[in-house]
């Protein structure tokens, strides 16, 4: 049997390249310029890549001063689509050598300008036009002159690759590649060379009133927030079956018990590959991960072996490069997971003492109205009491000895309010004493001993002390409603405990004081009135009715 290889005819060929051209998403089509100019960076040198959008001239201009391309390669282009000298070369990432037709989604015409780091003073020039109703796309080449770049391309440079698109779409433009979009799309697609400082990728557009390029240089994504903690930041020396060198993959990790939603985002070779590792579609060995799927995990993992499918859209799966990246992401979970686990239990803890801060803050907030019910005592302040250190200076102070009467103006800062001031060398401390005002201090979660674990709460009262309040954190009603996503029923949950407390206290109060009056069911019935009422404004308060 004769043995024949399928290829496409000649006007099939050209059909096919504008279809392929015409594929991308626009900023598919930049992220291929943008990763073709981080490939041409000098060996030991930082490269500056520019992203300009010129509105006026609907131009989108790509620029590197890398390495430039060779008078001789440029003119191989055309001709030597689907091949590439970066295939199989762990540092380069334009394997498929598809990239250069990404034009097509985004404009007309491309012209290609390049100047090799190695070569003479000329500029080399690549004209390509799609032309779909003929169904091919002419390539013109010549050499520019110094004045041809000054009128069309705007000037020289001494190394690099300029790419200028024509015809880009308005909407494209001001809408899909607007400054902010660029900007946070950008920061994400390339942070491993931010965080390295190793390439300044800048964006911006032509300003007509000024007639100038004005642009901003990227800067790094901040995984280092108030309350994380790095996790990992190294490079591991990953072996692969049947290679003689193993492969890197860089690991920055860091950990936040205050985050929900935090990812660790997949790279390889420098580019973003997907947003997050736990994504079921692409790496359904990790979806379930009680690590990558806390939330609580930021960073990236970022490798320079694995080869990529088409589009950058995924990591080739069938090699032993994905199966050893695979089992050493595998390896770090194991040894990160017993800090990730704790982290989310203080997370927990974090979240559920702002809530319950938040419950007490609003019992602040509504004791004028529990007063005027009969239900409380007013805050009071006076001149003795414990130090408490406040914001701002004095709110006034008696007029010196330059003839002036009265008071001077307050000082800067938040005026702490009424009561006795002292200046001291942390400066200023007022004294403040809360009189007669809630009988208990902001309640605390604690675990209750095997013979009370039955009880939601209790309120401690001993002779010559402040009464404290302890919410049973082990309590399967508090376990239910602190594990619940819907805040609110938390929330409830120590609003009813505070309303019950408060309200039982106050009437043993009344009690022992000899205030109390009728029938013990009388006075039971007045209890859980006073606790009804004090639910209610709480709540309201709270907005959770």
């Amino acid at each position: 049997m004769a043995r024949r290889y399928a290829h496409f005819s000649e006007r099939g060929q050209g059909r096919a390249l504008i279809e392929l051209s015409t594929q991308y998403n626009p900023k598919q089509a930049v992220r291929e310029y943008v990763t073709n100019c981080i490939d041409a960076r000098i060996p030991g040198q930082k490269e500056t890549v520019s992203v300009i959008m010129h509105t006026k001239e609907h131009r989108l201009i790509v620029s590197d001063n890398g390495t430039g391309i060779s008078y001789e390669k440029l003119l191989r282009l055309p001709e030597e689509i689907g091949e590439s000298e970066k295939a199989g070369k762990v540092d380069f990432r334009g394997e498929k050598a598809l990239g250069l037709l990404a034009f097509g989604s985004l404009g007309l015409r491309m012209h290609l300008i390049s100047r090799h780091y190695k070569e003479g003073p000329q500029h080399s020039y690549q004209r390509w036009e799609m032309q779909p109703s003929k169904g091919r796309i002419p390539v013109e080449d010549q050499v520019l002159t110094p004045g041809e770049m000054d009128d069309f391309f705007y000037g020289s440079f001494a190394h690099g690759t300029r790419v200028v698109i024509d015809g880009v779409d308005s909407h494209i433009m001001n809408k899909i590649l607007s400054n902010a979009s660029l900007r946070a799309w950008l920061r994400q697609l390339y942070d491993p060379v931010l965080q390295k400082g190793v390439v300044d990728i800048k964006i911006g557009r032509y300003d007509p009133r000024r007639r100038e390029i004005r642009t901003e240089s990227l800067q790094p994504l901040n995984y280092e927030r108030e309350h994380s903690s790095r996790l990992r930041d190294e490079i591991i020396k990953v072996t692969i079956k049947n290679e003689e060198e193993p492969g890197n993959l860089e690991v920055l990790l860091f950990v936040d018990p205050q985050a929900s939603t935090d990812k660790v985002a997949v790279y390889s070779k420098d580019v973003l590959v997907n947003e997050s590792i736990a994504d079921r579609d692409h790496f359904p060995e990790f979806s379930k991960s009680p690590v990558w799927t806390s939330g609580k995990v930021s960073g990236f993992v970022n490798d320079y072996f694995n080869r990529l499918v088409l589009g950058r859209e995924g990591i080739e799966r069938k090699s032993n490069a994905f199966r050893a990246w695979y089992h050493t992401v595998q390896s770090i979970e194991e040894q990160i997971l017993p800090v990730v686990e704790e982290t989310k239990k203080r997370g927990k803890r974090i979240v559920q003492n702002r809530d319950i801060r938040r419950v007490f803050d609003a019992m602040s907030d509504i004791w004028k109205d529990l007063r005027k019910s009969g239900l409380g005592d007013q805050y009071t302040r006076t001149g003795n009491g414990d130090k408490t250190p406040v914001s701002g200076t004095e709110p006034s102070v008696e007029g010196g000895g330059s003839g002036e009467s009265g008071k001077q103006k307050p000082g800067t800062g938040k005026p702490p309010g009424p009561g006795t001031f002292e200046e001291e060398p942390e400066g200023i401390i007022q004294r403040v004493t809360r009189k007669r005002g809630i009988p208990f201090a902001c309640p605390q979660p604690i675990p209750f001993p095997l013979t009370e674990s039955h009880l939601r709460s209790r309120l401690e009262d001993k002779l010559g002390a402040s009464p404290t309040l302890y919410i049973n954190s082990e309590h399967e009603d508090y376990s239910t409603r602190a594990s619940a996503k819907e805040r609110s029923h938390f929330v409830r949950y120590i609003a009813d405990i505070l309303a019950k407390e408060l309200s039982q206290y106050e009437a043993n109060r009344a009690q022992s004081q000899g205030r109390l009056k009728g029938e013990p069911a009388e006075m039971i019935q007045a209890t859980l009135r006073r606790e009804e009422e004090v639910r209610f404004l709480l709540l309201n308060r709270l907005g959770v009715l």
